[in-house]
């Protein structure tokens, strides 16, 4: 959820509106083609055309409606404090900022993500019978390794694409914690 990311760092600096920053991050909180391609499809075979609707549903959907919610935005802008240019000043402190900040967020981000692995450990570890609900918990928990249980879990094959999209539109508690991170 980059997208998300840089959409809430453009608004904490003042280059968007609160509600510009919130149709951005409807519109670009999204897995990346390259992960469906290489991850999700090879778990969960389909084809073509089912990875055509499969797609759509995931970034269609959210980006029509993100979009249409910032073009109405922008017909009616709020006002956003201007920000002038400070003066050129060779200085390596704003290159040791940028590297020290994407450090820290990379660390924050790394962090969080074993957080809620170990988590989905966790809830596979629990005994019991009820190993389709830890699959659907393993999944809003962390949606890479809920897709991956979906791969092996018993579930019918038809209904594996509907879960996996909804791991995917939430991206998990993982996926929240980190943009709002």
């Amino acid at each position: 959820p980059m997208g998300a990311k840089l959409a809430v760092d453009a608004y904490q600096n003042g280059y968007l509106t609160k509600k510009q920053c919130k149709a951005l991050c409807i519109a670009t909180g999204n897995f990346s083609i390259s992960f469906f391609l290489n991850y999700v499809f090879r778990i969960i075979p389909l084809d073509i055309p089912h990875q055509v609707l499969f797609l759509c549903c995931i970034y269609g959907i959210p980006a029509s409606y993100g979009f249409f919610m910032l073009i109405c935005y922008l017909q009616f802008p709020d006002p956003v404090k201007k920000n002038t240019a400070p003066r050129f000043r060779f200085d390596t402190k704003i290159f040791d900022a940028g590297i020290y900040d994407s450090f820290h967020i990379l660390l924050k981000i790394c962090g969080y993500l074993i957080f809620t692995s170990v988590l989905v450990a966790f809830l596979q570890k629990i005994p019991g019978k009820w190993i389709l609900t830890k699959g659907i918990l393993c999944g809003l928990t962390e949606a890479t390794n809920g897709i991956n249980l979906l791969g092996i879990l018993p579930y019918p094959q038809f209904l594996k694409p509907v879960i996996a999209i909804i791991f995917l539109s939430f991206t998990g508690l993982s996926g929240v914690i980190q943009v709002c991170s």
